[in-house]
């Protein structure tokens, strides 16, 4: 079923989309068709030239999106004349039936030929052959010689101090940090970066006499110098196996993303890291601008209703082009998802297609049930979870809320059982910036919020550690009652 969120979703870019309103709203189209089973719709739209765009939307496969095809000379796809078209199908406009033109058929014809040899080439076991099993092992003994490298840096680093990492040292560090890209070691090369921002905002801190900060970074830091240690000396076994054995396409591991690999969908989809006909429901839209890695990040956090598992739909675009492309739109609907495809050893999915449908009471009430057991319970995973080093420290979680209520200046979350957490902003990446709805706004807005506080069934968002104070807390990303989803971001 075609839906707004659907449309918009499928836009280039807003200007698109704007345009494809324009004609459908002037009624540009004529001869207006579509099959019997109403799976492919057609028709004509005058434009500028002489003849009219033949233009056709083809709904046949539920598992992908719309296809739309014009004879307009438009690079976008879809042009504004398929998005005209399918806001006329989405409005309910009347389309007379018809057979299907041949034109369309061929296409057609021609498209599921492209996908049966695409999937039988899916289908078939990748040949190991000599000289790709030499490149990689090529590959892979680069690989274990920059790690080698970066042990050298951090032990340098542990011995000397951190506090000896400032001014030009700190360049000579991004320098050298620069040259494990070149050894494809992209993630740790991240993370000696995101060392190097952190010690320049120390610097930064301790010149305005901010020790509070400074000492909260100096933890980050330290933070960060344990991951590294732990990607490379795990990462040097894992890549020493792979030489071992000869068998560098196994990468089910989450090493390969710390090591800056990249998933593709059909890698997926071989280890059959998916799961079909998924609902999901988006719970906060998280926007990043992350200045060391040089782009925006747009999070979609969501929880999956079957399995009640909190995932993320990440997309990133580099800073350079943000502006000049559309931004993904956050929905407030139930998504019905074909497949989604799952990152191994990470919470972040993927997805090609969905559709959407109204949140129900029902739905609501369903969703307030996938919280955690208790505030008890949700600490223990959570502690599980942090103690992986290679994991961040901080956990997105559904709770389950009895109250929520001020005790002098904090605000308080509180389950059934009565354990109170503590609610506060949790600390950002250093060298990110965040549009995470803070605390105290909250506390100032909690008068207006049009949510009663005693109707919060429960709440989403980040539990961390608060290393200052040595106790955990949670950050609200959004409030849930049976009546509604009030997001705060």
């Amino acid at each position: 079923m075609l839906t707004k969120a659907m449309i918009e979703q499928m836009a280039v870019n807003d200007s698109a989309l704007a345009n494809g309103k324009k004609l459908a709203d002037k009624g540009c189209f004529a001869n207006l068709k579509k099959t019997e089973d109403s799976t492919v719709y057609w028709g004509e739209c005058a434009g500028s030239g002489k003849n009219p765009y033949r233009t056709s939307v083809d709904m046949s496969d539920e598992k992908k999106l719309p296809v739309c095809r014009c004879s307009c000379p438009s690079r976008q796809f879809p042009c504004k004349h398929g998005l005209a078209l399918m806001l006329l199908i989405e409005r309910g406009e009347t389309f007379e039936v018809d057979a299907l033109p041949e034109e369309i058929a061929e296409k057609r014809a021609k498209a599921e030929e492209r996908e049966t040899k695409k999937a039988e080439k899916a289908a078939k076991p990748k040949k190991q052959t000599a000289s790709s099993i030499k490149a990689a092992e090529k590959k892979t003994a680069k690989q274990l010689e920059g790690l080698e490298m970066a042990r050298k840096m951090t032990d340098e680093l542990m011995t000397s101090g951190l506090a000896t990492l400032s001014g030009t040292s700190i360049q000579k560090f991004r320098d050298l940090a620069t040259e494990l890209y070149n050894y494809g070691l992209p993630g740790p090369q991240l993370i000696m970066n995101r060392i190097a921002e952190s010690m320049s905002e120390i610097q930064f801190r301790g010149e305005r006499g901010e020790s509070a900060d400074a000492k909260m970074l100096y933890s980050q830091t330290l933070r960060y110098l344990v991951k590294l240690n732990t990607i490379i000396k795990k990462g040097c076994a894992f890549l020493s196996k792979k030489i071992e054995e000869r068998t560098f396409d196994d990468n089910n591991d989450i090493l390969f993303e710390e090591l800056g690999g990249i998933w593709k969908l059909e890698e997926l989809e071989k280890i059959q890291s998916f799961r079909d006909n998924a609902r999901l429901v988006e719970l906060s839209f998280e926007v990043v601008e992350d200045r060391v890695k040089d782009e925006f990040q747009y999070k979609s956090h969501c929880i999956d209703m079957d399995t009640k598992e909190i995932c993320a739909n990440i997309s990133m675009v580099p800073s350079k082009v943000w502006s000049k492309i559309k931004i993904p739109d956050s929905c407030f609907e139930m998504l019905l998802i074909p497949r989604v495809y799952k990152y191994p050893g990470t919470s972040r999915v993927r997805w090609d297609s969905f559709t959407t449908r109204k949140l129900t009471d029902e739905d609501r009430l369903a969703l307030i049930s996938c919280a955690e057991e208790s505030f008890e319970s949700a600490v223990k995973k959570f502690k599980n979870y942090i103690k992986n080093t290679l994991h961040e420290k901080s956990m997105m979680m559904l709770l389950p809320v009895a109250s929520i209520g001020m005790a002098g200046v904090n605000l308080l979350i509180e389950d059934a059982a009565g354990t109170r957490i503590r609610v506060a902003d949790a600390p950002l990446e250093s060298g990110t910036t965040t549009n995470a709805y803070c605390t105290t706004s909250f506390i100032e807005n909690a008068k207006i919020i049009p949510v009663d506080m005693k109707n919060v069934g429960a709440v989403f968002g980040k539990m961390f550690y608060d290393e200052q104070l040595g106790e955990i807390r949670f950050h609200i990303h959004s409030l849930i009652t049976k009546e509604c989803v009030l997001r705060l971001m």
